[in-house]
């Protein structure tokens, strides 16, 4: 038994291991792996001295969680100690209590596991760990392990997973949701391909990663064009590169009364700034953590309890910017060399110089001509850099020409900073929603125009309007297939059809089934009940159909249960007549029965004998098992 129990727990295990990698580092796993293989030649070779390294191994662990984490507390430092213990359980199962014991950490170990996750692909992963968990159990009751018993433990215990689907769903939408604070805070986090510093070459390296980012829904309809999601602000200039720097502004506070415009469901757990639009004027969480306002519409928000970020986005009017006195010695500074062809071009159109609006048209029709959009521009380097780009080769991605706008822009005495962030997105149709992924990572620039505004300049959309217009995903495939197709409304047609369709209904059946599930909380726990409070059944078709409905429900319950309800009813009948407890009934034959209600009614002693001719026949019609119903609540009515 102990043999078998083995090669079942490291296979198991191995496999838990391998779905879960990413939450585990490198070092966790070069342990685990020493573990593994001590076990094998413990099993293999018998050396009994091996078991004596099973305390280094769990002290090796201890402080490698503490190393990583810099805590033992946690959902994460808890994972790793439970994945230890497991594994080193395996080296002492000799006994029925050992096999059970391990059982017992592996369910804790699944458990800890869960609350690492808000995906649904591993959740579905944890719930065969516990069908299997439980087979385990099953297979252990019953004294032998084999084929036969180990399909019937699977069989039995999703039957009964099934049986208790009902009430794990109620309990789920009537339990209160309440929120315990930060007692444990997420230590694990993702963070976006973006840095703190800029070189032009760096956006089109993120792009080539497909990944989800975000998922955001609108209450009302907004141009893909404006959807420029701002993270960063990069402020200090280095000839072609840019950094962040301290912004010499106030934060705008305004009180929005009005209900919220776009909501973002995070596709990661990460700890950083929240992606908002341009015009946004309030954030609100609805995921646990903490959320902070910074300068230059900025936010930035921290997870707790493992839940990934989650916030509603309020938008408003642009209003002017609350700058310091000293703003100009940040938002004009440039390191350009003086002898550069960029300051000759400046000098050329000097009449331009602290006139925002017509530098921007200026720059757009620049821009406009003998400039190309690339994702693969090669590389700019050297002082001479900038100059390279807007007089020489003239070809670049979003980040050049981001760059090159900001410092044209301070050259002219027009205060400028570089944006960073996404553009735009993948419209799914049949959900009504937005997919943000890093094929969507961009940059531009805003420059304060004759009234104070921050105003949005991309030259992206005057160069290749195409990218901003159908956005990333269609423009870099379209890149790619370019010489099968002139037009790209005409590519876009033929991409679309079953197989287009479906993935959008996929895409639409994960984000609706995972807002309705992870972001299920106290708040839309009382949505729930306020909806159904205030419905007007009255006026709905529900109150139509729920008679027909609750009519099919009772005869399937009667249908599905007939068995036990006839005993029931023929008990309660028993009852008119003769006075006996339930045990007696159950264990009394019949012809028992019949002979103690003898002579006192004919009509009972022909349910009995009908009774048993459908216990012992159960080939009888559906209409002859019913009629029994009828008859037992005539006797019951009657007598």
């Amino acid at each position: 038994m102990s043999k078998i129990f083995t090669k079942i727990s490291l296979i198991f295990y191995i496999f838990l291991m391998i779905f879960f990698l990413p939450y585990f580092s490198w070092m966790s796993i070069g342990l685990y792996s020493s573990i593994i293989l001590t076990i094998l030649l413990y099993k293999k070779l018998k050396f009994k001295s091996l078991l004596w390294l099973r305390m280094p191994f769990l002290l090796a662990s201890i402080f490698l969680i503490y190393k990583e984490y810099g805590t033992w507390r946690g959902f994460e430092p808890a994972s790793i100690l439970f994945s230890t213990l497991v594994i080193l359980k395996v080296f002492e199962l000799k006994t029925k209590r050992d096999i059970y014991s391990l059982v017992l950490i592996q369910f804790l170990h699944i458990i800890s596991l869960s609350l690492l996750v808000e995906d649904f692909y591993y959740l579905f992963i944890i719930f065969i760990s516990l069908v299997i968990s439980f087979s385990n159990i099953y297979i252990l009751s019953q004294l032998s392990i084999g084929e036969a018993h180990y399909r019937k433990g699977v069989k039995k215990i999703l039957k009964y997973s099934l049986y208790g689907a009902p009430i794990v769903i109620i309990l789920f939408l009537v339990f209160p949701r309440f929120n315990f604070g930060g007692f444990l805070l997420s230590t694990t986090t993702a963070t976006t391909g973006f840095s703190e510093e800029l070189k032009p070459g760096d956006i089109s390296e993120i792009i080539k990663d497909p990944s989800v980012v975000f998922h955001v829904k609108f209450t009302k309809r907004f141009k893909r064009l404006d959807m420029y999601w701002r993270g960063q602000i990069l402020a200090k200039n280095n000839n072609f590169d840019w950094s962040k720097t301290p912004l010499p502004e106030r934060r705008n506070t305004e009180t929005i009364y009005k209900k919220f415009d776009y909501f973002v469901t995070y596709d990661t757990l990460a700890s950083g700034p929240l992606y908002t639009l341009e015009k946004t004027r309030k954030v609100s969480l609805t995921s646990a953590g903490s959320v902070i306002s910074r300068k230059g519409n900025l936010y930035f928000s921290t997870p707790l309890l493992n839940q990934k970020s989650k916030f509603k986005g309020w938008l408003g009017p642009k209003v002017a910017a609350k700058l310091s006195k000293n703003y100009k010695q940040t938002y004009l500074q440039v390191d350009i060399s003086k002898n550069s062809k960029v300051q000759n071009f400046i000098k050329e159109n000097e009449q331009l110089k602290g006139k925002p609006t017509e530098v921007a048209l200026f720059l757009k029709d620049f821009f406009r001509k003998n400039f190309l959009y690339s994702t693969a521009p090669g590389v700019y380097t050297g002082e001479s850099a900038l100059d390279e780009f807007l007089f020489s080769r003239r070809v670049g991605f979003c980040g050049h020409y981001a760059s090159a706008s900001a410092t044209l822009f301070r050259l002219f005495d027009i205060p400028a900073r570089v944006v960073v962030g996404y553009q735009g997105g993948l419209y799914n149709d049949v959900g009504d929603f937005y997919i943000i992924t890093n094929k969507d990572a961009h940059t531009w620039i805003e420059y304060l125009d004759e009234s104070g505004i921050w105003t949005r300049f991309d030259a992206v959309s005057v160069i290749s309007p195409e990218r901003i217009a159908y956005g990333a995903d269609a423009y870099f495939e379209y890149e790619r297939f370019r010489g099968n197709s002139t037009n790209i409304e005409e590519f876009i047609s033929s991409r679309s059809g079953v197989l287009s369709d479906w993935r959008q209904y996929l895409q639409n059946i994960y984000y609706q089934s995972g807002t309705l599930f992870f972001n299920y909380d106290l708040e839309a726990q009382r949505e729930l009940f306020r909806g159904l409070l205030k419905y007007k059944y009255r006026d709905s078709s529900i109150a139509f159909y729920l008679p027909y409905i609750l009519l099919f429900s009772l005869f399937y319950l009667i249908f599905r249960f007939r068995v036990k309800l006839q005993s029931v009813l023929l008990y309660f009948c028993i009852l008119k007549y003769e006075r006996m407890n339930w045990h007696e009934f159950s264990v009394l034959s019949e012809a028992h029965l019949i002979k103690s209600i003898e002579g006192r009614s004919d009509h009972l002693r022909d349910l009995l004998l009908f009774h048993q001719s459908l216990r012992y026949d159960r080939g009888e019609s559906l209409l002859k098992e019913l009629s029994f119903f009828l008859r037992a609540f005539r006797i019951l009515i009657y007598g």
